[in-house]
């Protein structure tokens, strides 16, 4: 896996619509924060308010007041969130050890997503005998910024890392220690996301590059509702999925029919680049939200719970669980 902080795009695309949420006065992304969970809904062309509960594997579950309790992707993992402030652990265990992710995330006063502190822990003794034992420990933060219209503009993260790792080779453990600086621009036109650029920078000068392009047909979105294709460009597992419910600001005029992208990575003289595409195709329910995206159906209501079952074994626990988050890693390789 290449180095890339704690943040992807592999678990989905997003879907930042015109949700509505429990917040104060509007601003540009400044102002006064808060850490309470969030109540969002989605409100169609009919002016009904409704709650998205799936969106191809990805699933959101709230309590009776409309708070969100719980939300995750079948592929991967689920979030629980503690109590009434958005502060989400998730918690393994491999081998008798403890392994964990915290996340403490602070909402503007718009509703939408402007800080995430986390920090993780991955802890593994190895087999009987002792052999490929793997201990990480890391901790960032992750800032958003967004333009006077509630449009994503900006992403900025800092996060540092340390372990030990088992060299099967030279059949010996090792210590290792790294720290990134990421950032994301947006750029639109005329309400829709044309293109973003993503960098990360190691402590040992390495870099990771993504840019994406995307293309709109002249078919509107009618309430602004954000798409999976829109997600596939957010490197950060868990706003990835919560941008789905509309914590990553507004949605986009048209509706997207392509993304290219390209990934390169430096690292010294060795330069490697990866270029790809997705296309993008919807079918539409009468009240102007999406109904079917590339294949993946779109639920909604109110308060109705689903949570698909996870079967996994210790090694893809594992894998998965150190994922949750990691930046610098290549499309192609999700």
């Amino acid at each position: 896996m290449k180095k890339r902080l704690r943040f992807s795009g592999m678990l989905l695309f997003a879907m930042v619509a015109s949700f509505t949420f429990t917040a104060c006065s509007d601003d540009d992304g400044g102002g006064v924060t808060t850490s309470k969970t969030p109540s969002p809904t989605l409100t169609d062309k009919s002016g009904n308010t409704i709650q998205l509960n799936k969106a191809g594997n990805n699933y959101f579950n709230y309590n009776n007041e409309g708070k969100l309790v719980s939300f995750g992707n079948s592929s991967y993992y689920e979030y629980e969130i503690e109590g009434d402030k958005f502060t989400i652990k998730n918690e393994e265990s491999y081998g008798g050890k403890e392994s964990y992710v915290t996340y403490n995330i602070e909402l503007n006063s718009l509703g939408f997503i402007s800080k995430v502190n986390y920090k993780g822990a991955v802890e593994y003794d190895g087999d009987d005998e002792g052999y490929g034992g793997y201990n990480e420990y890391w901790e960032g933060t992750v800032t958003y910024n967004y333009n006077s219209n509630g449009e994503l503009i900006g992403m900025n993260a800092t996060e540092k890392e340390n372990g030990r790792d088992y060299d099967w080779e030279e059949d010996k453990y090792y210590n290792f220690s790294a720290s990134y600086n990421v950032s994301q621009k947006f750029t639109w036109v005329n309400g829709d996301l044309i293109s973003s650029e993503y960098k990360s920078k190691a402590n040992d000068g390495s870099i990771f590059e993504v840019y994406n392009d995307i293309n709109y047909s002249n078919d509107l979105n009618p309430i602004k509702q954000n798409t999976l294709c829109f997600a596939y460009i957010q490197e950060f597992d868990l706003t990835s999925i919560l941008s789905l419910i509309g914590l990553l600001g507004v949605g986009t005029t048209h509706l997207p029919t392509r993304l290219d992208y390209s990934d390169i990575e430096k690292e010294g003289d060795y330069e490697d680049k990866y270029d790809g595409y997705k296309n993008c195709s919807y079918s539409l329910n009468n009240n102007g939200t999406i109904k079917i995206e590339n294949g993946r159906s779109y639920s909604y209501g109110n308060n109705i719970n689903y949570s698909p079952g996870k079967t996994r074994d210790i090694t893809d626990k594992q894998k998965k669980f150190k994922s949750l988050g990691k930046l610098h890693r290549s499309k192609h390789q999700k």
